[in-house]
């Protein structure tokens, strides 16, 4: 019996169209949501250019919590799809596994966390109370980066 090459073994074509159909999804929620939620910080940016001013920091852009703000609707958008694929299958037993409850939970936590900070921020804003840019600026990428990871993993786990 000829060996088939590896390349046109079955499991190997099965895995690779699901590699090519989570690219895609990755690719349309990249755009899509993540694109679409950072798009008023870039129009800020672009707006600070256009005015003259030669140098932009991200962290001047994101002084008053917007990434937070971003951060929540990434983490609520995978929130929703986990919830919404939950409804679609639960007539199947076992639909739900480990990883799915995980990321579940960690959408849920950085959706509340995210929009507290935010919160918080907003009540010190208007108490004129003093707010460290830096520490805003790193509690903002940290949610914006754990948001991101957190949507990506709810696409791949399927």
């Amino acid at each position: 019996m000829p060996k088939r090459p590896l390349r046109s073994a079955p499991h190997f074509k099965a895995a690779k169209r699901w590699l090519a159909n989570k690219l895609g999804e990755l690719l349309i929620w990249a755009v899509l949501v993540v694109g679409f939620s950072v798009l008023p910080i870039l129009l800020v940016y672009n707006d600070k250019r256009v005015g003259g001013q030669t140098s932009v920091l991200l962290s001047d852009l994101v002084a008053k919590g917007e990434l937070l703000l971003v951060a929540a609707a990434l983490a609520a958008d995978a929130l929703s799809r986990l919830i919404s694929r939950i409804f679609a299958k639960r007539k199947q037993a076992g639909v739900f596994g480990l990883e799915q409850l995980i990321l579940l939970l960690a959408s849920l936590v950085f959706v509340i966390l995210a929009a507290s900070e935010y919160s918080g921020l907003v009540s010190r804003m208007s108490a004129n109370a003093v707010i460290s840019a830096d520490y805003v600026f790193s509690q903002s990428k940290f949610f914006f980066v754990a948001t991101l990871l957190t949507g990506a993993g709810v696409i791949l786990v399927d």
